[in-house]
């Protein structure tokens, strides 16, 4: 499952999220549209740059580590082409979020597991603070498409 992002204003996100299969040739088939999440963006006295460690990593995985954030430095294509080969062969589900201008993938799931994962609200809120354009995606295992 990809989350793209609609819009966003200073006071709230707004996310729709689109379910994507890979065909016969792996190429993305999009399924149907459906679920919306609305973040409430405000001020908070916690700074989640400074929460986790980052760890630079070559490929996207699933991380079930809590103690650090993992970061990939690669272009959209690359992360896309690990995210669906990833919704293969996981045995949790993630979230991430990648930042155009920036080419940076950055984690925003834990508590990851078999059936969910959380989103860190809090990250997410400082990375829209901090850029002007971002992507979400979130990854569900194999047997949910």
């Amino acid at each position: 499952m990809f989350f793209r992002l609609l819009k966003f204003s200073a006071c709230f996100l707004a996310l729709t999220c689109l379910i994507f299969a890979p065909d016969s040739h792996a190429k993305p088939l999009p399924l149907f549209s459906a679920c919306n999440l609305l973040i409430q963006i405000g001020n908070s006295d916690r700074d989640p740059w400074q929460d986790l460690p980052i760890k630079y990593i070559d490929k996207l995985r699933v991380n079930t580590e809590n103690g650090y954030r993992l970061a990939s430095l690669a272009h959209k294509e690359k992360g896309l082409a690990e995210l669906r080969e990833l919704a293969f062969v996981a045995e949790r589900e993630e979230f991430w979020a990648f930042l155009p201008k920036k080419n940076i993938w950055l984690e925003l799931g834990f508590k990851e597991s078999y059936g969910a994962v959380s989103l860190d609200q809090e990250f997410l809120k400082a990375l829209i603070r901090d850029n002007d354009d971002l992507e979400i995606y979130h990854i569900h295992l194999k047997h949910y498409l």
